[in-house]
């Protein structure tokens, strides 16, 4: 699956790879969903508290692009 500009936006402004080849190491995995994560859980929460606002959605779609393997 290939990403969307804003996803490959925002994986370059927080430093991490854009490159979702099969050959990704654990490492860069790890530290991909890790960030998106701790991004989504500071700065993806709506207002309201009980679901995800644009940028949540974002993370999350990076997260869900991982390889499954």
């Amino acid at each position: 699956m290939a990403l969307s500009k804003e996803q490959v936006a925002l994986l370059e402004k927080l430093g991490l790879p854009t490159d979702f080849s099969a050959d990704m190491t654990d490492e860069k995995y790890f530290k991909i969903d890790d960030t998106m994560s701790d991004e989504m859980m500071r700065h993806g929460i709506n207002s309201t508290g009980d679901g995800l606002n644009d940028y949540g959605e974002l993370c999350r779609s990076v997260i869900v692009s991982l390889p499954d393997d």
